[in-house]
């Protein structure tokens, strides 16, 4: 391993300071809450992930737990720091794969921020409650535990606009309640929330994550290996129709041409011994 001069070392950690490495291995579990801002009763969320979680990875699980759809553009606020998706950094923002939970939130009660969709601009706030939290009824890295009321809408106007909707949802004679039922496809209550719905999502896309890297062995043997007996395999030819339509007018002409030739041997025969008989 090629190590950096001091130098340098220290120069790169005055311009990017969360983007030291957190250690991979073994890497204990935050437990998080995060709060969406400007409503009341609030809407917030508790949540499991591991310490070394970048800021993608957080977003990718910030959407599901919240209720979010993913469809619209989101960033961080870390103090006066902003961070950004990969290649949406043009104005000096920190790319979010480089920032690490445990370096930019490294103790209880650390505090940051995350914006979704801005134009509805809804901001949350996210708080470090526990830097290293165990839960031994839920084997997998990533867990809600706790949570209260529906995630709003996406596209439904923020937070005047969720509140337009609450009160249109909760009267049948609401002049928009029908035209926004038939909008969203199902009637919006904003005080149901499944915390097993959003947990049994993460199990089963554990189960079926496809894996980020292929390992690949490397040795001196040819590929593919030689075997020892080669077999030819004969390739199938699709048989032409008219092809085979002449060989079946062949066989039928040839038993055409048995069985006459039959019939006339038999009546050569009989006329053979029929002259015989007479002659004798």
């Amino acid at each position: 391993m090629i190590s950096m001069p001091i130098h340098l070392r220290k120069m790169f950690d005055f311009l990017f300071p969360t983007m030291k490495k957190a250690a991979k291995t073994n890497a204990p579990s935050y437990l998080l809450k995060i709060t969406l801002l400007g409503i009341e009763p609030a809407i917030w969320r508790q949540f499991i992930v591991p310490a070394d979680t970048t800021l993608d990875r957080l977003h990718e699980i910030i959407q599901p737990i919240m209720g979010w759809h993913d469809g619209h553009m989101h960033g961080f606020r870390i103090g006066d720091r902003y961070c950004m998706p990969d290649g949406f950094c043009d104005n000096g923002e920190l790319p979010e794969s480089k920032q690490v939970l445990s370096v930019i939130a490294p103790k209880k009660g650390s505090k940051f921020f995350y914006t979704y969709d801005f134009g509805d601009s809804w901001e949350h706030e996210i708080v470090v409650e526990n830097t290293n939290y165990s839960n031994p009824d839920w084997p997998y890295p990533v867990c809600c535990i706790d949570g209260r009321m529906a995630c709003p809408p996406d596209d439904c106007g923020g937070v005047p606009g969720y509140f337009d909707l609450c009160e249109a949802m909760k009267y049948k004679n609401h002049p928009n309640h029908d035209e926004l039922v038939d909008w969203l496809g199902y009637l919006y209550i904003p005080y149901f929330w499944d915390m097993e719905e959003v947990n049994t999502a993460f199990k089963i896309k554990r189960k079926t994550r496809r894996p980020t890297h292929i390992w690949v062995k490397v040795s001196n043997e040819p590929w593919p290996p030689k075997s020892k007996e080669t077999v030819t395999a004969t390739p199938k030819v699709r048989p032409n129709p008219f092809e085979t339509k002449k060989k079946a007018a062949k066989k039928a002409a040839k038993k055409v041409v048995k069985k006459t030739t039959k019939k006339a041997v038999k009546k050569s025969v009989k006329k053979a011994t029929k002259s015989t008989k007479k002659k004798s």
